[in-house]
């Protein structure tokens, strides 16, 4: 008993001792500051910070980030509210402004005016700038500084023409980040360009600026943009002035800049690459895309005024929507890369790509749809600039010219592409072209008619037919041949005249094809003028109920042998019309 009695106090003592060692360093840990903070951080609350949407929480918000700071490093922490902000907030080096919202949330769950803020996060309400473009950003970050589960959102900001107000995030320091963020409605976006913000690091920002989204320059070390989506979430009556004045994503100078999963819709240009004092950036975007603008927009998804000469630009897996879906200018010096992409067109598109400039673009593995809906004569690739390769693409409907090759291209390499609906490469540099092992496809033939009859359609050229105004050209099921043009309701400004070519003078019954409704946008009461020897005589034209196409009979007329008589469509109606096809058949 005495042995074991003695060997317990002896393990007594030994525990008793660990005990007061741990004791004394956590003591003296807590003395030198290695553990100032909770999990969570400082409380902003326990500085004053009130966050209900009406007290100004400017100067608790500062004396809360100034103790960390104090502390050399640590998290302010934000609860679930509303704050209101009046002033800017300078987020010092070292310092984390940390929410509680995680994830963006869908327009179903968005909560009334005026807040519009996620349920149960952190938001703050910014104030201070409005109708100054060029002042202060709401937030200003520094070297390693972040923000992370947060939402910010201008309570005075106005639509269908929003107010100016300064960037609302800005990076002053390396290694600025942004995590799990939602911007709901400001002006400008994140401006990590104007003071050096090299390997900043964006993951999770979400939101609908409305002017400028994400800006980069100067970044000298590698910075990483991964799972942006800049959506028209918060009103989406805003979407016509973006798509007449937004840009999206603005890059300048950027040494080895990596963008994954990002995202936008309804702005005037997706991606513009541009080139500041400190010259041009190189960025390789994966899974990167920009969807177009409100309809009648005109838009461009990618843009590329210069690029550095030895890395450049590329996109891949990327998908573009637009007027002109690339616009590479005179100024570009660099190598830009596309390689299994998509781009399709808006039923205003003029051209896939539009390309210029000394540096050597590539598009490899793409495919192409719906291009020059607007001008059916623009080729889908005009191409000047000095070098070019297209392999492996496939032009899905490319119209009158697939790729025209112009002048001033001094090496092209045109190799193992499909090219449908037409079968012609314009080439214009001569022997510095090298093309072959491209696939032609014809277009069907056009569907028989019965004997004597005469038909025109809209895939014709003049002086069968001739538009006058805007019209567009829509593709699929339902159209008599190819496809059908329309355009949108208006006074009468865009008209479509079909001219058959009549062998006798004589009584001919007259028809129009008019395609389905798939949108239910089409008029009750489109006007079609038939000419005959007679005059002119107009007749409304229900074609909001047509479930597939077919033929409308327009009347018996006597037309004059030649070109003399004429049917004409416009648009002065209530809801969009068609012009697809017209045929006269000779009354026995």
């Amino acid at each position: 008993m005495g042995k074991s009695s003695e060997g317990n106090t002896i393990a007594t003592r030994r525990w008793a001792c660990l005990v007061c060692v741990a004791s004394l360093v956590f003591t003296i840990c807590q003395i030198g500051g290695a553990a100032p903070n909770p999990p969570l951080g400082v409380n902003v609350c326990d500085y004053g910070a009130v966050g209900n949407g009406k007290q100004d929480d400017t100067a608790a918000f500062q004396r809360a980030m100034q103790a960390v700071a104090e502390q050399g490093s640590g998290r302010v922490y934000i609860p679930a509210g509303n704050y209101r902000i009046n002033g800017n907030l300078d987020v010092p080096a070292d310092v984390i402004l940390q929410g509680v919202w995680v994830a963006p949330f869908t327009s179903s769950r968005t909560p009334t005016p005026p807040f519009f803020a996620p349920p149960n996060g952190s938001v703050l309400l910014a104030y201070s700038g409005k109708g100054n473009a060029d002042g202060t950003p709401f937030i200003t970050l520094h070297s390693n500084s972040a923000l992370n589960g947060i939402a910010i959102f201008y309570p005075d900001q106005t639509q269908p023409i929003p107010t100016p107000y300064p960037w609302c995030v800005r990076g002053d320091g390396d290694d600025c980040a942004i995590r799990n963020v939602l911007l709901v409605n400001p002006y400008q976006g994140v401006d990590f360009g104007t003071d050096k913000a090299g390997r900043h690091f964006i993951d999770g920002l979400y939101g609908q600026p409305l002017y400028k989204g994400l800006f980069i320059d100067q970044c000298y070390d590698i910075g990483r943009v991964e799972n942006v989506h800049f959506w028209p979430f918060w009103n989406s009556s805003v979407g016509k002035w973006t798509s007449e004045h937004g840009t999206a994503f603005i890059i300048g100078r950027a040494d080895w800049e990596y963008m994954l999963n990002c995202f936008c819709i309804w702005y005037k240009v997706g991606y513009h690459f541009i080139q500041r004092k400190n010259g041009p950036g190189n960025v390789v975007l994966t899974q990167c895309g920009a969807d177009g603008g409100v309809e009648g927009t005109f838009t461009t998804p990618v843009i590329v005024d210069n690029c550095q000469g030895h890395a450049g630009i590329s996109f891949v897996n990327g998908q573009f929507m637009g007027t002109t879906a690339v616009l590479v200018r005179p100024t570009n010096t660099g190598p830009v890369k596309f390689t299994a992409c998509g781009f399709w067109g808006v039923p205003n598109s003029l051209q896939a790509a539009k390309l210029a400039g000394s540096g050597n673009v590539t598009f490899e593995g793409c495919h192409f749809i719906s291009w020059g809906l607007a001008n059916p004569k623009a080729p889908n690739m005009d191409a000047a600039c000095q070098g070019l390769i297209i392999t492996a693409c496939d032009f899905m409907d490319s119209g009158k010219t697939a790729i025209r090759i112009e002048r001033g291209c001094l090496s092209a390499i045109i190799v193992a592409n499909r090219l449908r609906l037409s079968d012609h490469i314009e080439n214009l540099a001569g022997i510095k072209a090298q093309i072959g092992l491209n696939a032609f496809q014809a277009p069907p033939p056009m569907p028989k008619v019965s004997a004597g009859t005469i038909l025109v359609d809209d895939s014709q050229m003049a002086p069968n037919v001739v538009f006058v105004g805007q019209w567009m050209v829509a593709r699929g099921g339902g159209n008599y041949y190819l496809g059908t043009h329309w355009a949108m309701k208006g006074t009468g400004n865009a008209r479509a005249i079909f001219r058959p070519r009549i062998p006798k003078t004589g009584r001919y019954t007259a028809y129009a094809f008019f395609g389905p409704n798939p949108n239910h946008d089409h008029a009750s009461n489109e006007p079609v003028a038939i000419r005959s020897e007679a005059g002119v005589r107009t007749v409304r034209v229900d074609i909001s109920n047509i479930v597939s196409g077919r033929w409308i009979k327009l009347g018996v007329y006597r037309f004059v042998a030649g070109l003399r008589s004429f049917i004409v469509m416009s648009n002065d109606a209530n809801g969009n019309v068609l012009a697809d096809a017209v045929k006269v058949v000779p009354v026995r």
